[in-house]
């Protein structure tokens, strides 16, 4: 029983000082655009939180962004209104 209850100690002091993560999931996207948009649309994803994981330039910029899955939502729309409006493209 002494080694049951050493371990089980041992454990408990282990789970008390470790360091809890919160576990995120995250919306990832490809978006292509042209340079002439470019700026302005990083700065609206970074006023949605949207993160922005690389910026490939060749003849249009492609980007590539994660969102956190709970705030996706605004992203999605936005960038739905301006893929309509042919201001850029949603590669999946």
């Amino acid at each position: 029983r002494g080694l049951i209850d050493a371990y089980s100690e041992s454990t408990e002091q282990a789970i008390n000082t470790s360091n809890l993560s919160v576990l995120l999931e995250f919306c990832k996207y490809k978006i292509i655009t042209t340079y002439d948009y470019v700026e302005q649309l990083k700065y609206k994803l970074k006023s949605l939180f949207a993160e922005i994981n690389d910026i490939q330039y060749n003849d249009k910029v492609e980007l590539i962004i994660q969102v956190e899955e709970s705030i996706s939502q605004n992203v999605i729309n936005y960038l739905i209104e301006l893929e309509k409006s042919g201001k850029l493209n949603i590669v999946v």
